[in-house]
């Protein structure tokens, strides 16, 4: 039995339920599909009827109506479809071998993969896009030829060298056109959102004391920036400001109570490639004056001076923007900055007393407070259930925890503040020019607002114990330096292949060929066409030997056997029809074989 045949079909079906288990939420249905699609081919592979051929059908329609019906919205509607393919699939395998069957199982089953692109667009499926589509095209080749009967090894053998040749035809055809082409203004299928992914640490308009910790040691890749006119020195990434404190938890408010009347310092253009996550956040470096570019709408807001999303974030999103160092600011509203709640009030004033805050000029209280957070440790683990405990008896903790005191400490002390939460740092890519920042490099800090402009302070900086809390994951491992590199040209070139970046790609291609052109000279011309002529002969050179030998049996025996397209289909074909050539020529053929 040509058991590579159905090998190869259970692999075309199974990569995408495999793959809809990982990323889909109907799990359970899914692996039910995966198990019955397993079992319903062994026994088609075997011709042998099983008694689960009812309960199997009967409990896939059960579980396709029960999701369909049961969840008849847009974005239920790749659900609903990944379902009932699957049930398709499994109906058609209990029945007999047929082309037709076999035809409408691989499309079916191709369905599945397309669909499993609507919940993630890593590389990873790329990849995995990439060995489907050879399989597939050597799937078909092999029922053209009716591969599911019995055929010689050697007809499995050839069809797979014809499919590296007709995919890489159909793969270099298929680049070129989706460089080629316009592009949508929109995607086909945007109304689709898959709100599977959840929000973090940095994201949400709300942040509680101890909640660092849940990603301290989370490595997934937030989003990826490059910053034209950046030089070294520390990198703080704005994604939300929190001003209100109830408990043990910052929220953010609605209010308008500042306004931005004028940037001063550097300016950076920014441009943000973001991994979904759920939230509408977009993360700058410094404070956000015009959006350029966008895939998603965005819009700055000046109160908070940071970047929002208009919708939450489902897919990659690519944002570019400019942004300056500082802001000078108009302040509409102190209330919302210097809200205290009572049950802290007895221990700010007690602090303020102990270390001399109070009646001080503006430096020198600064250079007080910093000395008073030196005492501190910086800690991945939080001991201290509250804010109380932690400036009195433990002393240590995370970074919400600094922010959260230095923003008390200086609103009792009159100055307008807030918390920031963000990241700080990053992994620079020296192949990309981007800098990577991880869900690990979530901080907050505190924002003060002096002489009519907003100040950074980072109590976290003045702990001690900080130092190697945050390793470069890329210096450290070169694979993962090469893996996130190839993450990022898929996600610049491949998901936000923009119809401006085909019109950069064109013109750097023209200017490199025109340059190329300009500078060989015609004896390095005449090199490359000889090179290009050796190679072409070392991979021709098995089609012109079979040809000569054709031409060499039609000379010396007037045999027509140029349709045969092996040597192997000479062999049976002069053994078959031509019993006395075969026998003179058997031994030339068989070295012939082994060539091949």
């Amino acid at each position: 039995m040509p058991l590579i045949f159905y090998l190869l079909l259970w692999l075309l079906i199974s990569v995408p339920q495999i793959l809809g288990l990982l990323y889909f939420d109907i799990k359970w249905q899914i692996a039910f599909f995966l198990l019955s699609s397993s079992v319903a081919l062994f026994y088609h592979y075997r011709e042998r009827k099983t008694f689960l051929k009812i309960p199997i059908l009967v409990g896939g329609i059960f579980l396709a109506l029960s999701q369909t019906l049961g969840h008849l919205t847009l974005s239920s509607l790749v659900d609903n479809l990944f379902l009932i393919s699957s049930f398709f699939i499994v109906y058609l395998l209990f029945q007999q071998k047929g082309f037709r069957n076999y035809l409408y199982i691989a499309l079916l089953s191709f369905l599945n993969l397309a669909l499993v692109s609507v919940a993630f667009e890593s590389l990873l499926y790329g990849l995995f896009l990439l060995f489907y589509l050879f399989g597939l095209v050597y799937f078909f080749l092999l029922l053209a030829v009716k591969g599911y009967e019995y055929k010689p090894k050697e007809i499995y053998k050839e069809l797979f060298k014809y499919s590296a040749v007709v995919y890489l035809f159909i793969f270099t055809f298929g680049v070129v056109l989706f460089f080629v082409l316009p592009r949508p203004q929109k995607p086909l299928f945007s109304f689709i959102n898959r709100e599977s992914v959840k929000p973090k640490i940095a994201f949400t308009n709300g942040v509680k004391l101890g909640q660092f910790d849940s990603v301290a040691q989370d490595n997934s890749v937030v989003f990826r920036a490059k910053v034209e006119g950046l030089k070294k020195g520390s990198l703080y990434w704005r994604g939300n400001t929190l001003e209100t404190f109830k408990g043990n938890s910052w929220y953010a408010t609605l209010s308008r109570y500042a306004k931005i009347v004028a940037y001063r310092g550097k300016g950076y253009i920014e441009s943000l490639i973001i991994n979904p996550y759920g939230d509408r956040n977009i993360f700058s470096l410094g404070y956000p004056k015009k959006v350029l570019s966008s895939s998603v709408k965005a819009y700055v807001d000046e109160t908070k001076g940071v970047i929002l999303a208009k919708k939450k974030i489902y897919k990659p999103a690519r944002v570019e923007f400019t942004a300056f160092e500082k802001v000078k600011v108009k302040l509409l509203d102190r209330k919302p900055l210097l809200e205290i709640p009572q049950s802290l009030r007895p221990l700010l004033e007690e602090i303020v007393s102990k270390y001399h805050l109070k009646g001080r000029d503006y430096k020198d209280t600064l250079k007080r407070i910093k000395n008073f957070f030196s005492l501190f440790s910086y800690s991945l683990t939080n001991k201290a259930k509250n804010l109380t405990e932690f400036l009195t008896l433990y002393k240590e903790g995370n970074c919400e925890y600094f922010a959260s005191a230095a923003a008390l400490l200086l609103r009792y002390l009159g100055y307008p503040s807030r918390v920031v939460v963000g990241f700080y740092g990053g992994e620079y890519n020296p192949i990309t020019g981007y800098i990577v920042v991880r869900q690990r490099q979530a901080h907050a800090w505190t924002e003060y607002l002096y002489n009519n402009s907003w100040h950074r302070f980072d109590a976290t900086a003045f702990a001690l114990s900080k130092v190697g809390r945050n390793p470069n994951l890329l210096e450290q491992n070169r694979l993962l330096l090469f893996w996130d590199t190839l993450n990022t040209l898929w996600l610049e070139y491949v998901i936000d292949l923009t119809a401006s970046k085909q019109v950069k790609l064109a013109k750097k291609l023209y200017s490199h060929f025109r340059e190329l052109k300009t500078n060989i000279s015609p004896s390095e011309l005449l090199l490359v066409l000889v090179a290009f002529a050796i190679l072409s002969l070392l991979v021709l050179w098995r089609v012109l030997l079979l040809k000569l030998y054709l031409f060499r049996l039609w000379l010396l025996y007037r045999i027509r056997a140029f349709e045969c397209k092996s040597f192997a289909q000479v062999y049976n074909l002069l053994w078959h029809k031509y019993p006395h050539v075969w026998l003179k020529e058997k031994n030339t053929l068989k070295r012939f074989l082994s060539l091949n």
